[in-house]
């Protein structure tokens, strides 16, 4: 089976190769596409991901939600700190 390549593309695999990161093309394209499989949610994650949004949708629907605000989150996280350690 025969793909084809951008020029930008192709060049960016010979960079690469040349760069000394990869031993062939064949092994950018091979990592190239791990690292797009390990993108890739499972059909359960997938559910899962759903149901925490809606868990969301839920909060902010009856109004239990407040602004974030990062300095008050830091003294929630050093006041359970204090108080557990």
């Amino acid at each position: 089976m025969d793909y084809s390549l951008t020029p930008e593309d192709r060049r960016y695999v010979e960079d690469q190769v040349k760069a000394g990161r990869f031993r062939s093309a064949t092994d950018v394209l091979a990592n190239a596409l791990s690292m797009l499989r390990g993108q890739e949610f499972s059909p359960e994650h997938e559910q899962y991901l759903r149901r925490e949004l809606q868990v969301g949708i839920d909060q902010i629907e009856r109004g239990e939600v407040e602004d974030w605000d990062v300095h008050r989150v830091r003294g929630r996280l050093r006041d359970q700190l204090r108080d557990n350690g």
